[in-house]
């Protein structure tokens, strides 16, 4: 069986900065921008120092009146950001029902806790370590919170290059050669949406498609109509072969049927599962 895997705080901060990344679309001004950020040296040295024109050359324009800074995570520096309250009223974050990022939980809670907001903002690393992150030593924990006069945005540390490269290879688009009972379609690399069924029939293309990858991976199965014990078993192969390379397996949009499964075979102690249907968390820190 397939077992949970415990990250440092600095994954756990990398891979929220990249969730805040997906929930921007890839065509979107900003979306281009943090994605470009991630991979050039270049946008986020200009991000990082004086934004203004960067922003002004991938058209991302921000409300009247609104400032922006970028943060980014380092050995040395931890950034925690929270919403501003006219975000957690517009989007209205659900309590996760299963295992999601921990930092991504701790935000949601501390949506409808004032208290453990004042205490993210007073004291994030007593915080941190009550939830069980460990802080490595030398890396200072900062908290910072949007307002509609300030927006704080974070972007990933850079990528290695054979992470980057693996994204270059990875074309966004349909599997055109799958059958027709099941549909494959990489949104973007390291995020691909399942249709139709999972069974014995469908799963050699379907593990062809989740061999390519050795990145955190985002599997969208709301449009998965049937999962049969061989495509559980898949997951748990690729979860296991993932966990070996440091990187992440999570489900999105997962239908109840198929949670029952999951349920059934434990796994939902072992995925990080969310669901978009109503909207990405994240989109908490996207302007009004």
């Amino acid at each position: 069986m397939a077992e949970a895997v415990k990250d440092s705080l600095f994954v756990i901060l990398q891979r929220f900065a990249n969730d805040l990344i997906s929930s921007w679309l890839p065509s979107s001004p900003m979306g281009r921008l943090l994605r470009d950020a991630r991979a050039d040296s270049n946008v986020r040295a200009g991000l990082l120092g004086a934004p203004g024109d960067v922003l002004a050359r991938y058209g991302v324009a921000l409300p009247a009146a609104t400032g922006i800074q970028f943060l980014e995570n380092s050995d040395s520096a931890a950034h925690l950001v929270l919403p501003s309250q006219a975000r957690i009223d517009a989007v209205k974050p659900q309590p996760a029902r299963q295992r999601i990022n921990p930092i991504k939980a701790l935000i949601i809670e501390s949506c409808y806790n004032p208290g453990l907001r004042q205490r993210l903002m007073a004291e994030a690393p007593s915080v941190l370590v009550q939830r069980g992150m460990a802080i490595p030593p030398g890396t200072e924990v900062r908290a910072h919170e949007n307002t509609p006069q300030k927006l704080y945005v974070l972007i990933p540390a850079p990528e290695r290059p054979e992470v980057m490269e693996m994204r270059r290879r990875i074309a966004p688009g349909k599997i055109a050669d799958a059958p027709a009972e099941i549909q494959l379609e990489w949104r973007e690399p390291g995020y691909l949406i399942v249709g139709g069924t999972a069974d014995s029939a469908t799963v050699d293309p379907f593990r062809k498609e989740l061999d390519r990858v050795s990145i955190d991976l985002d599997i969208d199965l709301g449009k998965v109509k049937f999962f049969s014990s061989q495509g559980i078993g898949l997951l748990v192969r690729t979860q296991k072969r993932m966990a070996l390379l440091g990187c992440r397996v999570r489900f999105i949009n997962v239908p109840e049927n198929v949670l029952k499964v999951l349920s059934i075979f434990r796994l939902l102690d072992v995925f990080e599962v969310e669901d978009h249907s109503r909207g990405d968390v994240m989109r908490l820190y996207h302007p009004a």
